[in-house]
């Protein structure tokens, strides 16, 4: 079995509800006799849950032009296309299909034009299809070694979504008139991987219409949070329609929702308010604080144990207190972890042999664990697969976790110095100003906060929403400067 299909065959299968389907297919207007003659494709259809709506569609206008079956059959193989990787997927398609056709049309048999290969590596449908629809999958490419994602425009950064490439496989099947409907994570507004996607659906003027899930699953075997995308090939006017919890709104131009360098996509109840867009959109604030993700170990059970096993080695060098900030939550985990760094610098094993006997045993044990996670080539098998955060490991620091509840009180705690930060969140440090104030600062302004995440949006649950370190150190940075020249103003009075 080729790797993409053994990967996709061991994530969960995530099937689209009919609900969803028969809405996606409204929304690109495929109804009617013109459809009679346009050809249709779902690149990544599963087990056929756009397909089986499509051809009912399809044969429900063909009877009523008073085609004959024999003229319906050869329309069905002309002009309804499917790709699917996944040889159980692929045959139940078929036997789906068939179900169909036999309850409709008795008797007859069609050469469904549905093949069992890879998307990613098909070209035989580009610039063909008038229409596009599906749901692509979701599973990170990173690490998957037959894909080389570089040859796709929208997964150039390494760290991307398969989702991301299905944008573009998609949108290069698409004939001068053609319409695309995907059923994706919502991410893609904002995250890095998605920059050069949302460049180019600006650039290009495709986005139709969005209609955004926020915090409503769709799929209930699946923590994902999406978004339906509409894309024209021939649009006319610079608007775009965006809907959430069937509240409409129609933007007329983007800069009432792309936002920063990055063009990220901000759709917000709030858009309209001037802080927030000043706030987000400022590249060159004045850095008082800064906010950092935590140090990442790519094994965690190794180097921060969870039955302390670390307190038995009685030689505490080389051994430092952590503190693990909890993922949605307002708590955070103390910890113990193994540190073979000195100076911020990683140690020879000899030289940690000589700091601790205890600790180069037990890391001597772990060596295959150690070895086989995902590090860099250049890196040693006991250092921690990113370094980030062991600079400040001297400085005092807040910590806050990365997803708040907005309908509860913002936690944040005091790490002293010399304990490492790690988990779902970030800290906050400054060389300029003492820790209590930045606290304080925060703390009158938590109210602010919970309204700049709803203005953010990026919503992860009901009431829950994330944020990037950026947002925050922006956030951060914009009160203190504004408190600083206002007491500039009084002294000046």
């Amino acid at each position: 079995m080729k790797e993409r299909e053994l990967m996709m065959s061991n994530k969960t299968d995530i099937f689209t509800p009919k609900k969803i389907v028969l809405k996606m297919l409204d929304e690109i207007d495929y109804k009617g006799k013109k459809i009679l003659n346009k050809k249709i494709i779902d690149n990544s259809c599963g087990q056929g849950a756009f397909l089986k709506e499509i051809i009912k569609i399809y044969i429900k206008e063909a009877k009523k032009e008073n085609y004959s079956n024999d003229k319906i059959k050869k329309m069905l193989e002309s002009n309804i296309f499917g790709i699917e990787i996944e040889k159980k997927h692929f045959k139940q398609t078929l036997i789906n299909l068939d179900n169909i056709v036999e309850k409709e049309l008795p008797n007859l048999k069609i050469s469904w034009k549905i093949i069992n290969q890879d998307a990613l590596k098909i070209e035989d449908f580009n610039f063909k299809m008038d229409y596009v629809v599906g749901n692509p999958p979701y599973l990170r490419i990173h690490n998957m070694k037959n894909i080389n994602y570089k040859d796709f425009s929208f997964s150039n950064k390494g760290m991307s979504d398969l989702y991301l490439i299905f944008f573009e496989i998609g949108i290069k099947m698409l004939n001068n008139q053609g319409k695309l409907g995907y059923i994706t994570p919502n991410s893609y507004f904002y995250s890095l991987s998605a920059k050069e996607l949302r460049f180019f659906l600006l650039k290009e003027n495709m986005i139709h219409k969005i209609i955004n899930f926020e915090s409503t699953k769709i799929f209930s075997n699946a923590d994902t949070y999406t978004a339906i995308t509409l894309l024209s090939k021939n649009k006319k006017e610079n608007s775009i329609i965006y809907n959430s919890n069937n509240e409409t709104t129609k933007y007329t131009n983007t800069s009432q929702f792309v936002f920063t360098k990055s063009n990220i996509f901000i759709f917000s109840k709030m858009n309209e308010n001037d802080t927030f867009k000043k706030i987000i959109n400022d590249e060159n604030y004045v850095k008082h604080v800064e906010v950092k993700n935590g140090f990442a170990t790519n094994c965690n059970n190794i180097f921060i144990p969870r039955n302390n096993e670390l307190m038995d080695l009685k030689n505490r060098n080389l051994i430092l207190n952590a503190v693990k900030i909890k993922k949605k939550g307002c708590s955070f985990e103390k910890r113990f972890a193994i540190f073979p760094y000195k100076n911020n610098k990683i140690l020879e094993l000899k030289q940690i042999k000589k700091n601790n006997i205890n600790v180069y045993k037990y890391l001597m044990n772990n060596q295959e664990l150690l070895k086989n996670r995902k590090i860099s080539q250049n890196q040693n098998w006991w250092e921690y697969s990113k370094t980030q955060g062991i600079n400040d490991l001297n400085s005092k620091k807040i910590i806050i976790s990365n997803i708040i509840d907005t309908n509860k009180n913002i936690h944040l705690e005091k790490v002293s110095e010399n304990v490492l930060v790690y988990g779902s969140g970030y800290y906050i440090k400054s060389k300029k100003i003492d820790i209590e104030a930045i606290l304080n600062i925060f703390l009158i302004n938590e109210n602010l906060f919970k309204k700049y995440l709803h203005f953010l949006n990026k919503c992860k649950g009901s009431n829950y929403y994330f944020f990037t370190s950026k947002e925050l150190e922006k956030f951060l940075n914009y009160l203190i400067e504004k408190k600083i020249k206002q007491q500039e103003g009084t002294k000046n009075e």
